[in-house]
């Protein structure tokens, strides 16, 4: 056999390896631009940055979106939701629903602030998954109001608060005491919570009273 004729296989096989390598590198590529695609499409088809703002300037602090029909499709955890194959070289590459669930709560929420909950529909037999609904809660950057209930009527809402403040550094941050310098106090039930820490109380109403009327009684105009 002439120097011409002959095959150097261990080069063509190496060389195939290199190219099937390019390939699944494109193919994945691909796939994750896709991906982002497919979650940049969910955000903006269920308008959830205007649904958070809208409802965070209401003073709220969660959000319940309803999936849309397009988007409300069956699928088991391992099924592909973007692919790229080809069938010529039995090349296959792509990520499942379950990454795509993974990377839209990698978006959406953030550690210590905004936290991400999907509502499932499960059918038993198959182990599919259907979205029905996204909730999004940002409870701990907006914590609910302390209503402060006045004892001669009236009230203030307590929404600026301070990390840690106890309920009588906050009488005295409001300035809620009389201007002839008499105590006061906040109490629940007849519960004193001036050494009890204001965020234990988010979202529930106390009442702001004055020191003398507890040790006074009543007295009789009569008198």
């Amino acid at each position: 056999m002439s120097l011409s004729t002959m095959i150097n296989l261990r080069e063509l096989v190496l060389e195939s390896k290199k190219e099937r390598l390019a390939l699944r590198t494109s193919f994945q590529d691909e796939v994750e631009k896709r991906m982002e695609n497919e979650i940049s499409n969910f955000i903006k088809r269920h308008k959830i940055e205007a649904l958070v703002k809208k409802s965070a300037l209401r003073g709220g602090h969660t959000i319940t979106i309803p999936i849309r029909k397009p988007f409300r499709g069956w699928f088991h955890p391992t099924d592909f939701f973007v692919e790229r194959k080809s069938t010529d070289d039995h090349l296959y590459v792509g990520l499942n629903y379950n990454q795509f669930v993974n990377r839209l709560k990698q978006h959406l929420e953030e550690e210590g602030s905004v936290s991400f909950r999907i509502h499932y529909e499960r059918e038993p037999k198959s182990g599919q998954l259907r979205m029905n609904a996204i909730e999004l809660d940002w409870e701990s950057m907006v914590p609910l109001s302390v209503m402060i209930d006045f004892h001669y009527g009236g009230f203030i809402e307590i929404n600026d608060f301070v990390e840690n403040e106890t309920f009588a550094q906050l009488i005295i941050r409001k300035a809620l005491g009389p201007r002839d310098g008499t105590r006061v106090f906040i109490e629940d039930a007849g519960k004193n919570l001036n050494r009890i820490k204001v965020s234990r109380y988010h979202g529930k109403s106390v009442s702001l009273t004055v020191e003398q009327l507890q040790d006074e009684g009543s007295f009789d105009l009569n008198a």
